[in-house]
């Protein structure tokens, strides 16, 4: 932007300038604020549904192994 800033001296004094660049700005701000983020759509990945299907079939060996570890790990 330095060289369009170095124009814009030349052409228009130093307020001139930042009148220019305040008014590109602005327009930067306004177009900023008109975004919306996009919506949230329900949807079910199938990684994770399959990933929590084996454990409501667990039968209690998983639980018993990791009680195991962690005792081992705190004494």
């Amino acid at each position: 932007m330095s060289p369009l800033i170095a124009l814009l001296i030349d052409e228009f004094n130093y307020f001139g300038t930042m009148l220019v660049i305040g008014a590109l700005l602005l327009n930067n701000a306004v177009g900023g604020a008109l975004y919306r983020p996009p919506p949230v759509l329900p949807q079910v990945r199938e990684d994770l549904a399959a990933e929590q299907e084996p454990a409501a079939a667990d039968t209690g060996t998983e639980l018993a192994r990791n009680v195991k570890v962690c005792s081992r790990h705190t004494k």
